[in-house]
């Protein structure tokens, strides 16, 4: 009799490890799932604002024609998304220059919006955000610097800064005290249940 008593008590235990185990890796995924569908929407938000920022400069400084292309099928060159517009001979040095790099001037507002955040996890998209600017600018300042040196700091820079927003994306919200009262609240059921 008390043989069977131990192993029901080894069952249980055994029962709630599995049922906790679970329940924190649904949790988990809960968040991991959250986590993708941001970054996706984070960075095709900032694409597109990037090309926004080239066509509305490029508009302001007399260029005509434009449209933001994402993913060209038809011709693959240049790679990626593009804006398409047809400037004045005449247009000054300067200006060009400005021209290229409104795409990371655009972003820059955006990502520091998230600044604003200050109690919520997301408030680290900020770093995502101009991690991806600087990603996204790196063919903008080969342009501009005729040098590919700084257009790989560029990219080295970015993937620095998104590497550093997901890592503190992820831990502040495992840290944070909403998914701590989501596994004490796990915890409680699994020991109400038995």
């Amino acid at each position: 009799m008390r043989d069977r008593l131990v192993a029901s008590k080894r069952l249980k235990s055994s029962r709630n490890r599995d049922i906790k185990s679970a329940s924190i890796w649904k949790s988990s995924m809960h968040l991991l799932s959250y986590i993708i569908l941001l970054n996706i929407a984070i960075f095709f938000i900032t694409i597109v604002l990037h090309e926004a920022g080239h066509l509305a400069v490029g508009h302001a400084l007399g260029c005509s024609g434009g449209n933001i292309v994402l993913t060209d099928l038809i011709n693959p060159l240049p790679p990626g998304p593009y804006t398409n517009l047809i400037c004045p001979v005449g247009i000054q040095q300067n200006m060009l220059l400005f021209l290229y790099m409104s795409g990371f001037l655009f972003i820059v507002p955006f990502g520091l919006a998230f600044l604003s955040l200050k109690k919520f996890p997301e408030k680290n998209l900020t770093y995502l955000v101009l991690g991806s600017g600087f990603i996204l600018g790196a063919m903008d300042i080969y342009y501009v610097s005729f040098s590919f040196i700084f257009s790989y700091l560029s990219v080295v820079v970015g993937l620095v800064l998104f590497c550093l927003g997901e890592i503190i994306l992820v831990d502040e919200h495992f840290s944070s005290r909403k998914h701590k009262e989501r596994l004490i609240k796990i915890e409680k059921n699994i020991k109400e249940e038995f």
